[in-house]
């Protein structure tokens, strides 16, 4: 039996993982209760994996230190081959706390990865109370301040770090005049402050800075056919598309619109499946066939594995016939891709730090908690780059290098 294409997931092979955590097929066979051949034909795309034996798969690599966003990916591609919607991140969440505190961390819509690792930076600004958070799980859940808030006001906390992006303007509002209403101090990370109510406390990154150091990392390559792969409608990332028309702007290259391929959501559950492996489809092959490009910018993990999965299938290297740059807060991400992915990382970890600062902050200043309200964005001075060497950005093809 030949291999179903939209089977195999090729952006995170089966048989990849297993090998970086160290997993023979004999001994996934074994724990599972399965025979090997059902492993190799899982592994090869000629059978898919049960969702039963996937949970136990699950579990034993997470055993083995596999990195939540690979995981998270995993899980979401074989649930898309049963016709699922993602619910990947409901799978993978932390363990709760045992210690006990009234700050709650209200988490939802969320990558995995980065979502433990804000997690880590707000524990690390709640050290010296010798206290963690309590987790108030949001995910696959519909987003209603009102109903929000009132669960919190419940708890009665002395404040609340909402961690959930990117919220409609309309819900950033409608939270912030609940928070103030009931007096509850709150810090909104990943969003910025709506322009209805601007005294609302945020952390978010400079997006516009991501995309512009993305696009300057293929620039520095001498690749000028560089495209542009993100969500259609994602504020964030329509940022990060200004910033990497800026940093083509900056170097006398012309935007080419035929460069810039926005995708549905991954989050909108409404989208049919093959409509959106449709426009995940045709968005490779007008970059890559219709407009040339020579480098393609991901906008995040989730894009990037969308796009590594149909390059593989195109037959389509890196860097060899494109190089890829990968906007993500997963920096163990890049290692288990093979070839390995470069990557701007964002700095999730410092954003739960500063934000567990600032609602210690609130929560200290009292009735003038209002004044006390301050808005961050962390610019370009906290993006690292990953992977660069011997990774995914070579000179554009055709060309060679000058000694």
């Amino acid at each position: 039996m030949q291999p179903d294409p939209n089977s195999v997931d090729n952006s995170l092979m089966l048989g990849h993982v297993l090998r970086q955590a160290g997993l023979s097929r004999g001994s996934v066979a074994d724990a599972l209760g399965v025979s090997e051949d059902s492993v190799d034909n899982w592994c090869s795309g000629r059978s898919r994996i049960t969702l039963e034996h996937l949970d136990k798969l699950i579990g034993l690599l997470q055993q083995r230190g596999c990195p939540s966003s690979v995981l998270s990916h995993l899980v979401t591609s074989k649930l898309r081959e049963h016709g699922l919607a993602d619910n990947s991140l409901s799978l993978l969440r932390p363990s709760q706390d045992e210690w006990e505190c009234p700050y709650i961390l209200a988490c939802g819509n969320l990558d995995a990865e980065l979502e433990r690792n804000t997690r880590r930076g707000v524990v690390v600004s709640f050290t010296r109370l010798k206290a963690l958070i309590d987790v108030l799980d949001l995910a696959n859940q519909p987003f209603l301040p009102d109903a929000f808030v009132q669960r919190l006001v419940e708890r009665r906390p002395p404040g609340v770090l909402l961690c959930y992006f990117p919220l409609d303007e309309s819900h950033v509002t409608r939270c912030a005049e609940l928070f103030n209403e009931f007096r509850i101090p709150a810090v909104f990370l990943y969003n910025r402050p709506s322009r209805a109510y601007p005294r609302q406390s945020t952390i978010c990154f400079d997006d516009r800075a991501i995309g512009q150091a993305a696009a300057e990392l293929l620039l520095a390559r001498g690749h000028t056919r560089i495209g542009m792969l993100c969500f259609a409608g994602n504020p964030m990332q329509m940022a990060r598309l200004e910033g990497y028309q800026s940093a083509l702007q900056g170097k006398g290259i012309s935007v080419d619109d035929a460069l810039i391929a926005q995708v549905p959501s991954d989050r909108n559950v409404s989208t049919p499946i093959s409509e959106y492996n449709a426009a995940y489809d045709h968005a490779l092959e007008r970059l890559l066939k219709d407009a040339g490009a020579t480098g393609i910018i991901c906008a995040s993990s989730v894009l990037t594995v969308e796009c590594v999965h149909r390059l593989r299938r195109m037959g389509v290297k890196w860097p060899g016939d494109v190089s890829l740059v990968s906007i993500s807060s997963n920096t163990s991400f890049a290692q288990w891709m093979d070839p390995p992915i470069a990557m701007i990382a964002l700095p999730a970890y410092e954003v739960g730090m500063h934000g567990g600062q600032m609602v210690r902050q609130l929560a200290s200043a009292g009735s003038d908690a209002t004044s006390a309200t301050q808005s961050i964005v962390l610019g370009a001075k906290w993006l690292v780059s990953h992977n660069l060497e011997n990774g995914s950005i070579g000179r554009p093809a055709g060309t060679t290098t000058r000694h």
